[in-house]
């Protein structure tokens, strides 16, 4: 963000910028600091469990959790990241209680989960390949559609709950660019979001394809901006990050 605005510094930009810097823990504004070019790609989330776990759908896990509000624990990557507050505000929207157990990183929580230190896992695609050798079961991911690799496993949204996470990611640079630079850069991540190379890349690493020009994108940060600011208050994730 202060990087001089000539288009030879850019960087990928995570929505999370709209969160952590309202929480104190990105130094920026990003309705104000930063110059959009595109949304290129985000994450696919989901809710694993082992398999020999009591849960057999999303349904069994709430309604079990809304019997036992607090015993069932969680692991995520972290307090306040995607995976942690995708899981709360799923968990709101259910109208029931977990227990988070957060860890420096998916990878841990994997393990965590893997090791039967906790009972449910929510994170990015980390559990695929356990899914797949059938150690883990995947209850629901988060996107808006379903996965082409897990066709099988429903939505949160299309299971009843208004809750899409998807983590985009895009290009920017700092406040500022001239509009000769920023078109050119525009046309340029335009032309390679439609490639079939970056579709088979994200295909690699189960990212669903987001792109979105810059006005579109623009705008899709600022509601985020507005959408992550009444997530901070409902969660209490000011306090909550306080306390750790």
């Amino acid at each position: 963000a202060s990087a001089r605005p000539d288009g030879y510094t850019i960087g990928q930009i995570p929505i999370s910028v709209t969160r952590f810097s309202q929480l104190g823990t990105v130094a920026l504004d990003p309705l104000k600091d930063l110059s959009y070019i595109a949304r290129v790609s985000g994450q696919t989330f989901g809710i694993a469990v082992r398999a020999e776990a009591p849960w057999k759908t999303l349904k069994d896990l709430v309604a079990d959790a809304r019997a036992q509000p607090d015993k069932i624990t969680y692991g995520s990557a972290g307090l306040g990241g995607a995976t942690h507050v995708g899981m709360e505000e799923f968990a709101l929207a259910a109208g029931v209680k977990f227990n988070p157990i957060p860890y420096k990183g998916g990878a841990e929580a994997l393990q965590a989960l893997m090791g039967g230190h906790v009972d449910v896992l929510a994170d990015s695609s980390s559990w695929a390949p356990h899914v797949k050798s059938g150690k883990l079961r995947l209850l629901a991911t988060w996107g808006e559609q379903r996965t082409a690799e897990f066709k099988d496993v429903p939505t949160l949204k299309e299971s009843g709950y208004d809750v899409v996470v998807d983590a985009p990611n895009g290009i920017g640079g700092p406040k500022g660019l001239p509009a000769d630079v920023t078109a050119r850069l525009r046309a340029a991540f335009k032309a390679a979001a439609a490639s079939p190379e970056f579709s088979a890349a994200c295909a690699r690493i189960d990212a669903p394809l987001l792109y979105l020009d810059a006005p579109d994108y623009e705008r899709y940060v600022a509601a985020s901006y507005a959408k992550e600011k009444t997530l901070i208050d409902k969660l209490g994730l000011r306090e909550l990050i306080s306390k750790n």
